[in-house]
């Protein structure tokens, strides 16, 4: 793998305070900010909901080949369907 010496591989800030330095900047208004922070606060929202999904997907999907599965069915897959 390659590796890059002079880039850096995270923004070294959390979210509230990007979210909060950028309001602070100067060129929002006081409503623009306010307006700005809901906007960010769906789109995290937003991608909650989108991983969330996604990962009850997987979960959902991996369950026939879990070998540590701990819960019970009222399905029996067959081979067929193991098979997909």
């Amino acid at each position: 793998m390659t590796e890059y010496r002079d880039r850096e591989r995270f923004i070294p800030f959390r979210k509230s305070e990007i979210i909060r330095l950028i309001c602070e900047e100067g060129s929002f208004s006081p409503g623009d900010q306010e307006k700005f922070r809901s906007f960010c606060k769906m789109t995290e929202s937003i991608y909650h909901f989108e991983f969330h999904k996604k990962l009850e997907y997987l979960k959902e999907n991996y369950y026939p080949f879990n070998p540590d599965n701990d819960t019970q069915t009222i399905h029996q897959y067959s081979p067929d369907e193991i098979k997909m």
